[in-house]
């Protein structure tokens, strides 16, 4: 792959929802062993390639994340357009808050972090996204899911970074946990974040994250996979990722970040 272009993993005949033309970015905060401003974000931002404002797909999409990801709220980044009322009928057992993106990112910047789905327009999503990859301390770290005819693609996001090496192993990792998930594996996945979770608490790291610690050590692709690989079925300890099908976590204090 050429300098800077996303690594992807691609599944075709999935038997879960499609939504053509929408996607769905993952960032989360990877807190005490990432320093972070948002400690307990765990936040999907959907959107659809083009337009204007609020896509119906995007709206059906943002549901489906909410239930398979087990998710409540739903922000609705828009205007009047909006009939919140009409959704909240229709999903009665989501919450939905319509909020002006100003708003939003102020929040964000207030260090609040309560927003666990937001639907947006592009360029309103691009905003949120990058601003929130920025506080969450891992902005190398986000994770897009893109539903096209041709199936499901997980790619490893970029804000910017034109250093970063083609092949992100921590990002495609955590990219092919997300598509597990969408095609309706979630125990698989969930041991995957869970092995690389256990693989940074040991000291271990790639070349996403700057030094963690005096006593990290920063792998390539194949070493940092052994390890992983040797870590699954483990159980994290200090850094804990919500997972589906598992008991809700509190999101972690901001400060400085694990000592290793």
């Amino acid at each position: 792959a050429a300098p800077g272009a996303p690594v992807s993993i691609t599944a075709t005949g999935q038997t879960g929802e499609s939504f053509d033309g929408v996607s769905i970015t993952r960032i989360r905060a990877f807190y005490p062993i990432v320093r972070s401003k948002l400690g307990g974000l765990d936040l999907a931002v959907v959107t659809t390639e083009d337009g204007d404002s609020v896509d119906p797909d995007a709206i059906r999409a943002a549901v489906a994340y909410a239930k398979r990801f087990e998710r409540r709220r739903i922000h609705v980044v828009a205007g009047d357009e909006v009939d919140v009322d009409a959704l909240q009928a229709c999903y009665p057992e989501l919450d939905f808050v319509v909020m002006p993106v100003a708003r939003l990112i102020g929040r964000f910047a207030a260090g609040r972090n309560e927003a666990e789905v937001v639907v947006a327009p592009p360029e309103f999503a691009t905003i949120v996204s990058e601003v929130a990859s920025v506080l969450s301390g891992a902005a190398t770290l986000a994770t897009v899911t893109r539903f096209s005819a041709a199936g499901i693609t997980a790619e490893a996001a970029s804000y910017g970074d034109d250093e970063m090496p083609a092949v992100r192993p921590s990002t495609l990792i955590l990219a092919s946990a997300a598509l597990l998930v969408w095609l309706g594996r979630p125990q698989p996945a969930g041991r995957i974040v869970d092995g690389w979770a256990r693989t940074l608490e040991h000291g271990c790291h790639t070349a996403e994250f700057s030094v963690l610690s005096p006593y990290s050590r920063q792998l390539d692709a194949a070493e940092f996979a052994d390890v992983v690989a040797s870590r699954l079925g483990e159980q994290p300890r200090a850094l804990q990722l919500r997972q589906p099908g598992a008991d809700r976590q509190k999101p972690q204090a901001t400060g400085s970040h694990l000592r290793l």
